[in-house]
């Protein structure tokens, strides 16, 4: 019996399994590293052949029509206010007009909080225990006028650049809180019924300059070329515009996204270990699904959809978008991925465009990370459901590499199961040393590439990251609990006060 205990359980079949996920890992990165290298030197010699052109005047910057869509929802104003200087900044020689829409924010907060001071609760006497501080009594009044004081300097912010700059920013106070997806809806539809006479008011020139190459006649209504996504804490790159025009006019493709990077990298070791993780999700992940055009997330901070497409009423993109349901409940994050999900369903291609860069902040705390990583994870889980579906309809590295991103999580926390039985019950320490060498070396040779190209030898820490990725296992788990059975329709992302 302890023989056959030994063959089931023992060092063999565990060196077995560990030798499946090694291989299986090891595998998918050196592809994704291959197929990254291949599409990055392709693009820096294409770039480097177009702005060839432009320079010597073959061939025009591209001043395609662009709308921006901003959702904004109870942000910080400091973050607000480099959003719309970013906005506000970009150089690009066509209309460019962004739309900032508020989305009700602290309207719910003020309602509860006036019905508060209405009717205050009773106070309720609770047993305190030693190691316990009273509860401090609430000022209803004093709390009202804080929410409220919030929501006219916010609003206050948003209205004073629209002022500032008539042509580049419009600012929508909405009156109902519905959350980020129609808000996007709130602003597309601005955009579809009102752009055409902005950019005759606003650019003549332009107007003027498209008129003469008989591209433009008075009754030809001008619509959207691009819709450009930017989140409300995202600081733009003066050029991130271009870069995203340049790819859906000269390359051809439905969307495109650009690379997030980390504002405040430096502030300490979790917002480090996010920057360098960011850098592989675009720089590798998204660089290597480049290469088959079919990147399967634009992020939320930066992209650009072609407008022909999501103005399309017939394929009806916006109103897919904006009524997704999941188990019966209206569907409020992964918006960004549910969007690419839609383009890549009808045969668009979907790229990264390293040139186009902005700037967001990481979560500083542990607890913040983990209710980021939460909604990620309960989207990606949503999409990947969906995706499933037409897995084989796309390319064959798109399929492979959707297994990939679904079982390895599972085979790792497998293992490592695993691992801790034998230890536990079988005293067989040496497989403990075995699964930390095996995350180990797998986050080493994550980390070897980023640190050549980086040319930054701290990148190699991010071989711990593995570790890191060993809690987020539990964070997958608590994700897909709550997408089944806690489903909540909110923002996800701030708190009231």
């Amino acid at each position: 019996m302890n023989e056959l205990r030994h063959v089931l359980l023992g060092d063999v079949w565990y060196e077995i399994y560990l030798r499946l996920y090694g291989v299986l890992a090891l595998s998918h990165i050196l592809i994704q590293y291959a197929a990254a290298i291949l599409y990055t030197r392709r693009r820096k010699a294409w770039l480097n052949d177009v702005e060839a052109e432009e320079a010597t005047g073959r061939k025009s910057r591209p001043r395609e029509a662009i709308a921006g869509l901003v959702p904004a929802y109870q942000e910080d104003l400091e973050a607000m206010r480099l959003t719309l200087e970013g906005a506000a900044n970009q150089i690009y020689d066509g209309p460019l007009v962004t739309v900032v829409v508020d989305d009700g924010s602290y309207l719910k907060d003020i309602a509860q909080y006036e019905k508060l001071v209405l009717a205050p609760p009773k106070a309720v006497a609770r047993r305190r225990f030693l190691w316990r501080k009273p509860k401090p009594a609430v000022d209803y009044a004093a709390k009202l006028r804080e929410l409220r004081g919030k929501r006219r300097a916010l609003l206050a912010l948003c209205q004073r650049y629209a002022r500032w700059y008539p042509d580049r920013i419009v600012f929508i106070a909405s009156e109902k809180n519905q959350g980020k997806r129609f808000a996007h809806k709130h602003a597309h539809t601005w955009a579809r019924e009102n752009f055409d006479g902005f950019v005759r008011r606003h650019y003549p020139k332009w107007v003027s300059l498209r008129t003469r190459e008989g591209n433009l006649t008075p009754q030809t209504r001008i619509t959207v070329f691009g819709y450009l996504t930017v989140d409300s804490d995202t600081l733009a790159d003066p050029y991130a515009c271009l870069h995203l025009t340049r790819a859906l006019v000269e390359q051809g493709c439905g969307a495109a996204t650009g690379y997030v990077d980390i504002g405040n990298n430096t502030e300490n070791w979790l917002t480090r270990m996010v920057d360098w993780r960011y850098w592989s999700a675009f720089h590798v992940e998204r660089a290597a699904q480049s290469q088959f055009r079919s990147v399967m997330c634009c992020s939320g901070p930066l992209s650009m959809y072609r407008g022909s497409v999501l103005d399309d009423e017939r394929l009806g993109l916006m109103d897919l978008y904006t009524h997704q349901t999941f188990l019966g409940v209206l569907c409020t994050f992964g918006d960004d991925r549910r969007m690419t999900n839609l383009f890549l369903k009808h045969g668009l291609s979907v790229l990264f465009v390293p040139e186009a860069t902005c700037l967001t902040y990481a979560p500083t705390t542990v607890s913040g990370y983990k209710k980021q990583q939460t909604r990620w994870n309960m989207s990606f889980y949503r999409e990947m459901l969906w995706s499933l579906r037409e897995l084989f309809v796309r390319n064959v590295y798109t399929s492979y590499d959707m297994i990939m991103q679904f079982i390895l999580p599972f085979l790792l926390i497998g293992s490592l199961g695993i691992t801790v039985y034998l230890v536990a019950f079988g005293h067989q320490w040496i497989m403990a040393v075995w699964y930390v060498a095996t995350v180990i070396g797998i986050g080493l040779l994550r980390s070897v590439y980023g640190a050549v190209v980086r040319r930054e030898p701290a990148y190699l820490l991010f071989s711990l990251y593995g570790f890191v990725y060993l809690w987020l296992l539990t964070v997958r788990f608590r994700a897909i609990y709550k997408l089944f059975f806690q489903r909540d329709t909110g923002w996800q992302t701030r708190a009231a006060v």
